[in-house]
């Protein structure tokens, strides 16, 4: 199958349809020093597609019996303000908490983001801006509370659970949380100026915690869909709207409701599950196209909208 060039950003793609390898494919530079070329290889920042894995540990813990979504907050992260005393698990993972996204937290100069106690510590401080389950705001701060919550029900950390009981289990041998990369990863570009990725953002899970490749991405997109990582129901539970978007997408990718760490909507007209991702110098789309048993990434090292993308792999799949 071909794609059109002129379509994908400097990156790399991946289609599946029932965990099989359609097409993939790289262009562009993942270093200019080196100037090596991007592969399917190359590990990149996701960004808020993170969000899914962050979203798929709370519930595998709810299917274990660990927590349920229905607990406060405060029960898990006892340094929850009593103004959060209504915040339940599952309003942090459909946005619905009323806490703020990261401009909520304060501006900051340029330079490297706070390191993650400092952000914790702002981040308690955050007063509501509605109340818990009425409305929905995007809110990267309540993702890292629910981070902070599986850590607190595992008696481990965040980066440890998921790596042991997502990544391994499904053979995701690219994909790390918590670790900056050593070697071997796209640097972004914004501008047209090469950036050197925030080591911070490693620390802030649903945010900038995970470097992975296309391949590993859709290796869990067909592992949660067909039911291999969560039990029957789970993958409905996550995908099911429990909150409407009040700042929806426009077309052709556009998002009418989110579930628990995905958007409910259509990419070009089609109905779609599907998360994106925006960190400085890297942009990133996760879709699944029930319909067609269809499951798609884009991971991209520069900062450009990856709608004409989205439409072209949506159409590249089409039966």
């Amino acid at each position: 199958m071909e794609f059109a060039r002129d379509r994908l950003p400097s990156g790399a793609f991946r289609v599946n349809r029932a965990g099989q390898v359609l097409a993939e494919g790289a262009s562009g530079v993942r270093d200019p020093v080196t100037n090596e070329p991007c592969t399917p290889a190359t590990r990149f920042q996701p960004a808020s597609i993170s969000k899914q894995f962050v979203a798929a540990a709370v519930i595998l813990l709810q299917e274990r019996g660990q927590l349920s979504l229905d607990d406060p907050v405060a029960r898990w992260w006892p340094p929850a303000p009593a103004e959060w005393s209504s915040i339940h698990i599952g309003h942090l993972l459909d946005h619905t908490s009323g806490l703020p996204h990261w401009d909520g937290l304060g501006r900051r100069e340029s330079g490297p983001l706070p390191g993650r106690e400092e952000i914790l510590d702002r981040t308690r401080r955050l007063s509501l801006a509605s109340e818990p389950g009425r409305r929905w705001r995007y809110s990267g701060p309540g993702y890292l509370i629910a981070a902070e919550i599986v850590g607190a029900a595992t008696g481990t950390d965040y980066p440890t659970f998921v790596t042991e009981q997502l990544f391994r289990p499904l053979g995701m041998a690219s994909t790390t949380s918590g670790l900056f990369p050593e070697a071997g990863h796209a640097l972004g570009t914004e501008g047209g100026k090469w950036l050197d990725p925030d080591p911070n953002l490693t620390g802030l899970p649903g945010t900038g915690d995970v470097w992975t490749t296309t391949g590993d991405l859709l290796r869990y997109a067909d592992a949660v869909s067909n039911g291999e990582l969560l039990g029957p129901g789970s993958w409905d539970l996550m995908g099911r709207p429990h909150a409407a978007v009040e700042d929806s997408f426009g077309d052709p990718v556009a998002a009418q409701a989110y579930g628990y760490g995905t958007y409910i909507g259509t990419v070009d007209g089609r109905p779609a599950r599907f998360h994106t991702g925006d960190n400085p110098g890297y942009r990133s789309i996760l879709v699944w196209l029930p319909e067609t048993r269809v499951a798609f990434a884009v991971l991209a090292n520069e900062s450009v909208r990856l709608d004409q993308a989205a439409v072209a792999l949506a159409r590249l799949a089409d039966p």
